[in-house]
């Protein structure tokens, strides 16, 4: 027996004979023995109690320490976002001052660039205005209509407009603005440079100094800059325009007022200017048309090499039959002779279907001397010849060139 468990056993038989009663059978020790065993158990249930007790205490100092040392941690990450916080304002103070520098800078940079444009604008109104009067001198100065011609080309790619940028200034509006100005320059000059009425007329035959000048103005008029090809690349959706564009917008306009389609309101300023001198444009397109073909059947007469004084003159006279000698030219040449026919052709579909007003069409229907029909007989007598030689590209080209070329002549003639 323990030692733990005497008193106990003791403990009952003195409760037992302080009672009087005596113990008797096995029933009675057999519930002692139960008594001890549950002593037993109750001490050994204890113990493990005390045991888990101690791991339960173990694990708890091990969260305050795991607590304690996260709290540690917490505090050194929130000092160092203090720090970094701290070095952030620092930071933000000095891209303050930097972005107050980057805006002073874009102020003087804009400044810069506007102070820039008005000067380059400025610059650029003086300088075209002073090629424009030097090639219009040239014009008049020249003897020789091919040599007018040239000069002509060089006033009309001298308007302001065609050196508009679409940078800075250059808005669409101030396109239209100096579209209206070159409109309104132009034929301003020109009404003014036109010979007396009695010497005035269509056709290409007149002696006069003043219509000849007039011959090289008509046929000029669609020149265009080269800048503006480059400004055409850079801007997508950019249209080039020439004077002829101009005059052709315009008088297009003025026809659409008077079907109703259009209104005053909706008018730019450029289709203001030449409708205002909607007789002068009708006429000039009259002239055009007319002059047109004779630049290519001069350069194709088998005559000397006064070319196209020497053409007028066997227009006046009357042709017979006569050669077109291809051969003496290349296919470029000959798709550049098929060009000029094309833009008569097309000036005289243009005035047609564009119907004038009163005063317009009276000044277009100026007596043109017989021109007509004595160029639809120049156009009916010729002989086209081609004894051109080259590979089998070459002479496939020309055939399609040769044949255009008889093609639109003929559609000349039966125009007349």
């Amino acid at each position: 027996m323990r030692k733990s468990a005497v008193p106990c056993t003791l403990l009952a038989v003195v409760f037992i004979a302080s009672s009087g009663s005596a113990l008797s059978g096995c029933g009675d020790f057999a519930r002692l023995a139960g008594i001890e065993k549950s002593t037993k158990k109750t001490e050994q249930t204890t113990g493990e109690l005390n045991q888990n007790t101690k791991g339960m205490k173990d694990s708890i100092d091990q969260v305050d320490g795991n607590t304690a040392a996260m709290r540690k941690e917490l505090e050194d990450t929130k000092r160092k976002l203090e720090d970094a916080n701290k070095r952030l304002d620092v930071t933000n103070a000095k891209l303050d001052g930097l972005n107050k520098g980057i805006d002073d800078t874009r102020d003087n940079t804009d400044a810069l660039v506007s102070n820039t444009g008005d000067t380059y604008i400025d610059i650029r109104q003086g300088d075209t205005l002073a090629a424009r009067t030097a090639h219009l001198a040239g014009v008049a100065r020249e003897g020789v209509q091919e040599a007018k011609i040239a000069e002509a080309w060089k006033y009309f790619a001298a308007f302001e407009f065609q050196f508009w940028t679409g940078r800075g200034a250059d808005t669409a509006e101030k396109r239209d603005a100096l579209m209206a100005e070159g409109a309104t320059e132009f034929l301003h000059d020109l009404e003014r440079s036109l010979p007396p009425e009695r010497k005035r007329g269509t056709s290409p035959l007149s002696e006069d100094a003043g219509m000849k000048n007039v011959y090289a103005l008509a046929t000029a008029l669609d020149a265009y800059n080269g800048l503006q090809k480059d400004t055409g690349d850079r801007l997508p959706g950019f249209e080039r325009m020439s004077m002829l564009d101009v005059i052709h917008r315009g008088l297009k306009a003025g026809a659409a007022l008077r079907a109703g389609s259009r209104t005053m309101a909706s008018l730019t300023l450029a289709e203001r200017a030449v409708l205002e001198k909607e007789d002068v444009a009708r006429y000039l397109l009259a002239v055009r048309q007319n002059f047109l073909p004779a630049i290519p059947l001069a350069a194709l007469t088998d005559v000397d090499t006064r070319g196209l004084g020497q053409f007028l003159e066997l227009l006046r006279i009357g042709f017979s039959r006569w050669n077109a000698r291809l051969e003496a030219f290349g296919n470029v040449q000959l798709e550049s002779f098929c060009a000029w026919l094309d833009k008569s052709l097309a000036e005289r579909e243009f005035l047609q279907a564009t119907p004038a007003s009163a005063p317009a069409a009276a000044l277009a229907l100026l007596t043109n001397g017989g021109y007509d029909a004595q160029l639809g007989r120049a156009l009916s007598n010729m002989n086209v010849t081609d004894a051109a030689v080259g590979s089998q590209h070459f002479l496939s080209e020309r055939a399609t060139l040769r044949e255009a070329f008889r093609a639109k002549a003929r559609s000349i003639a039966e125009s007349r």
